[in-house]
């Protein structure tokens, strides 16, 4: 009789007693689906068959902690366990040792296949979007221009290049995320420095540094800031010294986000949090907060005020510097 796998035992017992009657051990009624039970009035042959006690078929399977990023998705994958919204592999690792545990629901989820990389550099996809797929996207950003026709001559290609592949993988993203671009095209880091890089040059006329993107609120350093001062642009700067704690400041910001979308690549909206960078917000005088500042080039002070303003506001605020009336 072997000790692991399957333990069958086969006992027949010949009761000489009265018709139907036979005892069954207390073993047999308390595990009644390890055994199969056959019966006839007289003679009662039984076969049990008893499994050796395990945790299952998850009892052979790696540690999640210890296991890549692409074969944690691929068990995943099999489970019909989701896990778009894993970014890291903390995250993924969490969400297989609750699916091996059941405490999550099953769902399907769609991915795009990924490169033998280290998971150091690996991108975790979310659910691709409708549109170029990732190899069409990186045929067309895994080159950074060399001829100028796409980058203006003063961007520092090199220097952005230098910078963005210095980036850890969450820092790539963070910056995608500011400037709203999806990160789930990207098979490979590459990919995404490129895709970054092309960003930032795209923006070289309205944005100094390529930190502050038509449209978008840009939430800036005061090294970013410094950068973006640093020389005129055809965009003059609206910045916001605000705090986090500063109620005027936060009925403010909705109003801000709407009048940098309608202002798009005539004016660079940023803002900068005066409680982290108290020596740049003493430096532009802010006084009471918000302190909103129109600026451009280093040096030059177009217009200030103190206090909250609505949409129309900020828009009437800006709109003898640029050529801008309210419709």
């Amino acid at each position: 009789m072997s000790l692991p796998g399957l333990l069958v035992v086969v006992m027949t017992i010949f009761l000489a007693g009265s018709s139907d009657g036979f005892v069954m051990t207390k073993w047999m009624n308390n595990n009644p689906s390890a055994c199969k039970i056959g019966y006839s009035s007289k003679h009662v042959s039984f076969s049990a068959s008893v499994v050796e006690s395990s945790s299952g078929p998850d009892q052979d399977l790696l540690p999640p902690s210890t296991m890549r990023v692409k074969e944690i998705q691929a068990e995943l994958q099999t489970r019909q366990v989701s896990y778009d919204d894993c970014f890291d592999k903390e995250s993924l690792v969490k969400r297989l040792q609750d699916a091996r545990e059941g405490t999550t629901t099953a769902t399907t989820t769609t991915t795009i296949p990924t490169t033998d990389t280290d998971d150091t550099d690996e991108i975790i996809p979310e659910v691709l979007d409708l549109g170029e797929t990732p190899q069409e996207y990186a045929a067309r950003t895994n080159q950074p221009p060399s001829d100028g026709s796409t980058i203006e001559n003063d961007f520092d290609v090199a220097g952005n290049l230098e910078e963005l592949r210095s980036m850890t993988i969450r820092q790539l993203r963070e910056e995608c995320g500011k400037r709203k671009m999806r990160w789930a095209h990207f098979v490979e880091k590459e990919d995404i420095v490129q895709a970054l890089l092309e960003a930032r040059s795209s923006t070289v006329r309205y944005s100094v540094a390529g930190h502050v993107q038509p449209g978008i609120v840009a939430e800036l350093t005061d090294e970013q800031l410094t950068q973006e001062l640093s020389a005129p642009s055809e965009a003059p700067l609206l910045l916001d010294i605000y705090a986090t704690w500063c109620g005027p400041c936060q009925m403010m910001a909705p109003a801000l986000k709407d009048a940098a979308f309608e202002l798009g690549t005539r004016v660079r909206v940023a803002k900068l949090d005066s409680d982290q960078y108290p020596a740049m917000a003493q430096q532009l005088r802010a006084g009471g907060l918000p302190t909103v500042l129109l600026l451009n080039g280093p040096d030059e002070e177009l217009e200030r005020i103190e206090g909250a303003m609505m949409k129309e506001q900020i828009l009437n605020f800006v709109a003898p510097y640029i050529d801008y009336r309210l419709h």
